[in-house]
Parts: C-alpha cells; structure tokens; sequence
C-alpha cells in the first residue's frame, strides 16, 4: 500500500491525477461494462458540487461531465455534446 505525504496532498498532488477504471451497470436488462478515464477533481469543484448536492440539487450529470476525461486528460463532455 502506498503512503502519502499530508504536504503533498495539500499542495496539490492528488487534484488533476488521472487513472483508469471500468464500470459496470445494467442497461435493457444486460449487465455492461465501460471502460473509463476519470480525473480527481480540485477541492473548490467537489465542495460546491457537495453543497449544492446537499441542497437537494441533482448535481450527477454535472459530476461527470467534469470527470471524464479523454486520453490527453481533457473533458469528454459538455451540456452541448
């Protein structure tokens, strides 16, 4: 297991960091996967996105659309795609 450094994490190190997953979920009755690249998401976006969460607002669609990323680390999504 790897040990972080408190410094580090406060100085940034874990925001932008991108890595690898696979979802899976039922779609027409069918279990599917999806691979996917997600990035960790600055402090300042997860609190707002938690507070207005907490406020009652649906706040998925906007969560991930900020975390999706493509191969170059950019957004894959948009409200316009």
């Amino acid at each position: 297991m790897a040990k972080l450094n408190l410094a580090d994490i406060k100085s940034g190190s874990l925001v932008s960091q991108v890595r690898d997953e696979t979802v899976t979920f039922f779609h027409n009755g069918e279990e599917c996967s999806v691979d996917i690249r997600i990035k960790q998401l600055p402090f300042f976006e997860t609190e707002a996105l938690l507070k207005r969460m907490h406020d009652g607002e649906s706040v998925a669609s906007d969560w991930i659309s900020k975390a999706l990323v493509d191969d170059k680390g950019e957004v894959m999504f948009t409200k316009n795609r």
